[in-house]
């Protein structure tokens, strides 16, 4: 079973429909999965798991919890159940258990489930199960894992910075830098984090301001992790994994925290059969 929005995971089922095994696609399914999440979802039918991994996504931000579809574009998950014969009854029952999920909880989202028939789907079965969990543990390159753990670093500053840039325009947020300053790391995150404008000792300055503006409690935990990571000291394969690990379990708690309670507000409108049928006629569906 495939699991996709812009995080991919695909889980592994038994003949049950239970899952055996989970895996992420890609480095947002990483995210997902991260922080012991995975072994939390091994266990469950294929609906709950389902259910499951799409509410950790809305939860990181992958959503947007105020979208009713009105304005063009819509919260979407993608569910392909692949077997050695398609198995139409089975998406069904699981298209109907995930819109009932999230109407319940008040999300509008549409799940766009399928089943596919695949002579190779039992190979592929086994291969994933074999597989590791985590898509950067499977990188085999050194130098193709550090620029993945590098991309890692920027995206979790970009999260840490656009909550702090939030809460100093609302005035809640006390800083010794200059507007100046702010200005420019507003900049940064708007045109996005990258080795050209914040890696090297041309950015430093840039930089520190950045970590110095994010607080003090982000520089005592995570900042060496992130400065080997980006200047490159970093050379060891496993040494790159346990710092990806701390990215990933830092970047999940901080973005949990961050839209949790909104996504979890959600649930004081739940989401009647008579509503969703009209979001499916503004979504074109």
């Amino acid at each position: 079973m495939s699991i996709q929005i812009n995080p991919e995971v695909e889980c592994v089922l038994d003949e049950d429909y239970n899952v055996v095994s989970v895996v992420s696609g890609n480095a947002d399914g990483d995210l997902v999965l991260c922080d012991g999440f995975a072994e939390t979802v091994v266990g469950l039918s294929c609906a709950d798991a389902a259910a499951a991994i799409t509410e950790r996504a809305a939860k990181l931000g992958y959503f947007d919890l105020a979208s009713d579809g009105s304005g063009g574009s819509y919260n979407k998950v993608t569910i392909t159940v692949e077997g050695e014969k398609q198995n139409g009854s089975l998406a069904d029952k699981l298209s109907s258990a995930v819109t009932s999920y999230f109407c319940e909880k008040g999300l509008y989202l549409y799940a766009d489930v399928s089943s596919a028939a695949s002579s190779a789907a039992s190979e592929a079965a086994k291969s994933l199960a074999e597989a590791n969990t985590f898509y950067c543990e499977r990188i085999e390159e050194t130098e193709d894992l550090a620029d993945l753990v590098t991309q890692y670093a920027y995206s979790y500053i970009e999260e840490l910075l656009a909550e702090a840039l939030s809460k100093y325009d609302e005035g809640s947020y006390f800083t010794l830098l200059g507007d100046d300053d702010v200005e420019e790391l507003r900049a940064l995150l708007l045109e996005g984090i990258t080795a050209d404008n914040f890696g090297g000792i041309k950015n430093f300055t840039l930089r520190f301001n950045c970590y110095a503006f994010i607080g003090t409690e982000f520089l005592g935990s995570l900042a060496d992790i992130i400065e080997d990571t980006i200047e490159g000291v970093v050379s060891s394969a496993e040494t790159l994994l346990d710092n990806a690990y701390s990215l990933l379990a830092s970047r999940a708690e901080a973005v949990i925290q961050r839209y949790e309670s909104v996504y979890e507000s959600l649930s004081q409108n739940s989401i009647d059969s008579d509503s969703y049928a009209e979001f499916l006629l503004r979504i074109g569906m």
